[in-house]
């Protein structure tokens, strides 16, 4: 399980993958004119343990997602943790 594997596993290097696919489409959304769907201030680096605490943490607020993809439930959480600000 994804949210109890300690580094060096496969489920840890599942976990950094989604990680850096993340962080991959907030960095191109100078490019398109896609709605970004978190929104980490530039200044503030996340490490993949945090990227684990809020895939967790949302699995905790909706248990139903436990069984739902990670990724998806990884993007839930992290709209959770790192809101945009309205227009």
């Amino acid at each position: 399980m994804i949210l109890a594997s300690p580094e060096g596993t496969e489920e840890a290097a599942y976990l950094r993958g989604m990680k850096h696919g993340m962080e991959w489409l907030l960095s191109s959304k100078g490019m398109t004119n896609a709605v970004v769907p978190y929104c980490v201030p530039s200044d503030l680096p996340v490490p993949t343990e945090q990227f684990r605490q809020i895939l967790s943490k949302q699995v905790t607020r909706e248990p139903a997602d436990g069984g739902k993809p990670a990724g998806l439930v990884l993007l839930k959480g992290l709209r959770q943790a790192f809101p945009c600000p309205s227009k």
